[in-house]
């Protein structure tokens, strides 16, 4: 669990393990045509931990509602 609001050396290295599997299959963002700036969308209701992540901006959260493939950063928009 995610105590003192930050984030496990352990728990980010598992984090960032299955992300970057997910980050290889985003495609572009169809606005600004890069790729580099898209980071995985993420649905559901979040752990405490992927929270702490999703604030360092390695993903986006995006509800529950919602399905989208990535975020882009540069864009500020879901896609």
């Amino acid at each position: 669990m995610a105590s003192n609001h930050k984030l496990s050396d352990t728990k980010r290295k598992e984090f960032d393990d299955h992300f970057k599997t997910v980050s290889d299959k985003l495609p572009a963002c169809p606005k600004c045509k890069s790729k580099a700036d898209v980071i995985p969308s993420v649905q559901g209701k979040p752990t405490s931990e992927l929270q702490l992540y999703a604030a360092e901006g390695h993903v986006k959260l995006s509800g529950c509602c919602h399905r989208y493939n990535g975020w882009c950063k540069n864009c500020e928009q879901f896609i």
